[in-house]
């Protein structure tokens, strides 16, 4: 009797480990699904603390999105792991809650984080009400409930984190065509590839049930930080326009479309340096800068070519409208204690560019000496 005993026991237990050994197989290959969201994740941390690539506050968001995913990984595991017991535990409810609330967390910062939009704080409303929507799960089958042998059922609501994902992703191509599509077609492919694919991900994810959206977010913000990187070694740090390197690569990437070159120049910029310092210089030709983006929206492409000196490639522009972008540079000018000359030349298609460029200088020049000539004769080589 007392073997029987014994040996039933030993037999307990054995079945206790083996299927406790199978249950933990499980978590470990889902672990192993989601190594690579673990992987980036990691990689981005070690990112957001060595690159100053992205701005301030979107580097807020890069940390709060990366602890949105972090989060809602474990409890993906946690509810995977409570979905693989065959009876009704009360832990699956509360981390199939928490996934299905914070998903649209999720991809509102993301969204937050590819595009400024004042808009954007009202949209956060929607994810709260899923949330409590979601929260009758604790008391109700509405939007989804387990039988006593742990499967689940969806209720009516039982969509309604996936409208809200659907209508925010729907939202970012909406922002995207808006802001980017007339002057910014390599952000807004970019960014178009990342709602497509992220959108794509969301109505996978809500058949299959895997990890595949989450692992896609974060995909495609490693793939928008590298464009950030890149877009920002094409940059001047000090005006924000488009720097030397750049301009002698467009010049050649835009040839066929390039119809004028407008070459600027800063009035009396070495008087202003050796009189009030090199500080009160860069304020000089940050002023010229900025009056020079105010017109980017006129499809043409500003350049920091030295110190001083800037270029205007003008795509697909007839005369009147070169005309008109210096006229409205040297009206913001005029608001300012500082002045500039500037030259322009026309061309044709099959001109040589370069040849364009040096004539257009040639004309920034004419224009520098009549300028000396009228006022002080000290910056007539300046």
């Amino acid at each position: 009797m007392q073997f029987k005993v014994k040996k039933i026991h030993i037999n307990i237990v054995t079945y206790y480990v083996i299927i406790r050994k199978k249950e933990l197989m499980k978590v470990i290959e889902y672990l192993v699904e989601d190594f690579l969201i673990i992987v980036i994740v990691l990689g981005f941390i070690a990112l957001r603390f060595n690159s100053t690539v992205i701005k301030i506050n979107r580097n807020k968001n890069l940390t709060i999105l990366l602890l949105e995913v972090a989060t809602i990984t474990l409890f993906d595991t946690l509810e995977y792991y409570c979905s693989t017991l065959d009876y009704f535990n009360y832990g699956r409810v509360i981390f199939s809650f928490l996934c299905y609330s914070l998903r649209p967390f999720i991809i509102i910062t993301f969204i937050s984080l590819l595009t400024e939009n004042k808009i954007l704080k009202y949209f956060y409303s929607l994810s709260i009400i899923n949330t409590f929507i979601y929260a009758s799960c604790f008391f109700s089958d509405i939007v989804f409930s387990f039988t006593r042998d742990n499967s689940f059922q969806r209720g009516p609501l039982g969509y309604t984190a996936h409208i809200v994902c659907i209508i925010y992703l729907l939202l970012l191509i909406v922002f995207i065509i808006k802001k980017y599509y007339r002057n910014a077609w390599g952000r807004t492919l970019m960014l178009m590839f990342i709602a497509f694919a992220s959108t794509t991900a969301a109505f996978l994810d809500f058949y299959v049930g895997s990890a595949l959206f989450d692992q896609t977010v974060l995909i495609c913000i490693l793939f928008y930080y590298l464009f950030l990187y890149m877009e920002h070694n094409k940059v001047d740090e000090l005006t924000d326009v488009y720097n030397r390197n750049t301009f002698f690569n467009d010049i050649k990437k835009y040839d066929s479309r390039i119809t004028a070159i407008i070459s600027f120049d800063m009035n009396g910029l070495k008087t202003i340096n050796d009189t009030y310092g090199h500080l009160e210089g860069d304020k000089a030709i940050q002023t010229l800068a900025k009056a020079l983006l105010k017109n980017k929206k006129y499809n043409v492409n500003f350049y920091r070519t030295g110190g001083d000196e800037f270029v205007g490639l003008c795509l697909d522009l007839e005369e009147d409208r070169v005309k008109s972008i210096i006229k409205n540079v040297k009206n913001d000018l005029k608001k300012t204690k500082y002045s500039f000359s500037c030259g322009y030349v026309m061309c044709d298609r099959n001109d040589d560019k370069d040849d364009i460029y040096k004539k257009a200088d040639e004309m920034m020049y004419k224009e520098k000496q009549e300028y000396y000539n009228k006022h002080d004769r000290r910056h007539r080589n300046y």
